[in-house]
């Protein structure tokens, strides 16, 4: 019983904690942030569960994401995370 209470205190002092801060990251009405992404990876070998290089066949990824948010009102966001284009070919 005696850890409890300490344990429980500190709980609800991490939680109070990042509630606090958590506001500090709200956009105000009518402010929004934008940011694209751009990912592009090419490769023609790999390497095995021994170290060493293994020619594979040519692979491309390519991925376009977009990640946005926008202030609704003082106490509400709107977020968008989401890949607009992805592409991969071997």
């Amino acid at each position: 019983m005696k850890l409890r209470l300490p344990a429980l205190t500190l709980l609800i002092g991490i939680a109070a904690t990042s509630l606090l801060t958590a506001q500090d990251l709200m956009r105000a009405k009518g402010h929004y942030y934008f940011k694209p992404s751009f990912i592009y990876t090419s490769y023609d070998e790999v390497f095995d569960m021994d170290g060493e290089r293994k020619p594979t066949p040519d692979a491309t990824h390519l991925r376009f994401n977009v990640y946005a948010e926008a202030g609704l009102s003082e106490r509400w966001n709107i977020l968008l995370q989401a890949p607009l284009v992805v592409r991969n070919e071997v």
